[in-house]
């Protein structure tokens, strides 16, 4: 079974509600600006996917915030309290832990993380909102809530939190 099938598994199972937007691809929020997915129901998230930790023990954060701010990766660091300066995962990582390739990074792939490694940390920004985010493919774009992204998160045995994370608008 692949990533979007998955992901659509597990939002049926939850009997969570969305809406889907098909697109052309994007890698960017550049790009799904310029292609009008901002205009789509929900808030237009950016999606990092952090490592911090030695190579002994590497620490995962997929960070979701509003696709206009630019978060502060060493003010981060303390927040979370990681033990090593946040950086971002390499190519590698991304698909090992998330089944992702560059561009597609979602939130909703914390599903492929079957070793609980990686720990979603979402803007408190995006409290009670709904969301944009790629299941799986970046060629669709669903909006959900919030709260059900958090749901799929921990009910996958992930630890999933809402923080202030530091950043400046862009």
């Amino acid at each position: 079974m692949n990533l979007e099938e998955r992901i659509s598994g597990l939002l049926h199972e939850l009997g969570i509600h969305y809406d889907m937007l098909e697109h052309r691809a994007v890698y960017t929020v550049a790009e799904a600006r310029a292609c009008g997915i901002h205009e789509f129901a929900g808030k237009s998230c950016k999606n990092l996917f952090l490592r911090s930790g030695s190579p002994a023990r590497k620490e995962y954060y997929l960070v979701l915030v509003p696709d206009t701010k630019r978060v502060d990766l060493k003010a981060l660091t303390h927040v979370l309290g990681a033990s090593a300066r946040l950086n971002f995962a390499k190519e590698d990582e991304l698909m090992e832990r998330l089944s992702l390739h560059p561009g597609a990074v979602t939130p909703l792939a914390i599903v492929a993380d079957g070793e609980g490694c990686v720990e979603l940390v979402v803007d408190s920004e995006l409290s009670g909102e709904i969301v944009q985010a790629h299941p799986g493919v970046n060629t669709r774009t669903l909006a959900l809530a919030l709260d059900d992204v958090l749901l799929m998160a921990r009910h996958t045995g992930h630890r999933a939190r809402l923080v202030d994370i530091p950043g400046t608008e862009e």
